[in-house]
């Protein structure tokens, strides 16, 4: 019985743990992304990645509304208002506006996670 209880309680850790991976995963991988875009001089390689980092926003948004964290999801809202700015900038080819939007974007996607 003892065993049962500890294989379950471990199995429970798990399931939790995941949810957790999850959103620092996103988190990761939309960093990744808006460190590249501002690293790039091309602006079409700027949107490429602005929308990449978008797509990892928008989930860890989704992750967050659902669990109610309403402070981190206006700075995300704001986060992706700024990627999507990057992605037209940077396919208007102005590389250094969208560089500038990138930089912001990632300002308020750390806000986000304080």
């Amino acid at each position: 019985m003892k065993t049962i209880n500890l294989f379950m309680s471990i199995i429970s850790m798990c399931f939790l743990s995941i949810s957790a991976f999850a959103a620092n995963h996103q988190l990761a991988h939309a960093i990744e992304h808006i460190e590249s875009a501002m690293e790039a001089t091309n602006g079409y390689v700027i949107a490429e990645h602005a929308s990449m980092a978008k797509i990892y926003v928008d989930a860890l948004k989704d992750k967050k509304s659902k669990e109610g964290s309403e402070p981190d999801h206006k700075h995300l809202e704001e986060s992706i208002k700024y990627l999507d700015d990057a992605v037209k900038k940077g396919k208007d080819g102005n590389p250094e506006a969208a560089k500038q939007a990138a930089q912001d974007a990632l300002k308020l996607l750390m806000k986000s996670e304080k």
